[in-house]
């Protein structure tokens, strides 16, 4: 894969005995200060993304969350020039679709969430 070139996985599915690919959205590796909350919750947490795609977000918790746990994520955007107090942040919400356990002692789990809504929130 060259510069500037976008690689999309495939994942194939067997269902009533026909396989079939599904494209997933590409992944760009980028590692992005990010808060989180489960819905109705008042208290943010802090995380890390690992990965990015249109879809979705892989980032770390500090503990697992069950599948189709319901979260709010608000992603941290790099600073702006014009904006060198107030960083642009996308608002997401969405559920967890997969869990990534701690690959050692130190270091923290992860979870996938797929995201249903977005919003673009802008410095004022």
């Amino acid at each position: 894969m060259t510069a500037g070139q976008l690689h999309c996985h495939s994942q194939s599915v067997e269902a009533e005995g026909c396989l079939r690919k599904i494209m997933r959205a590409p992944r760009y590796p980028l590692q992005l200060p990010l808060r989180y909350r489960p819905v109705g919750q008042a208290d943010w947490l802090m995380g890390r993304t690992e990965d990015i795609s249109s879809s979705g977000v892989l980032f770390r918790v500090d503990r697992l969350y069950d599948v189709n746990t319901p979260l709010e994520v608000s992603i941290v955007l790099a600073a702006a020039a014009a904006y060198p107090d107030k960083k642009p942040r996308v608002e997401c919400e969405g559920r967890v679709v997969r869990t990534v356990p701690a690959e050692a002692p130190q270091a923290q789990p992860a979870v996938a969430v797929s995201i249903a809504r977005y919003a673009f929130c802008h410095p004022q």
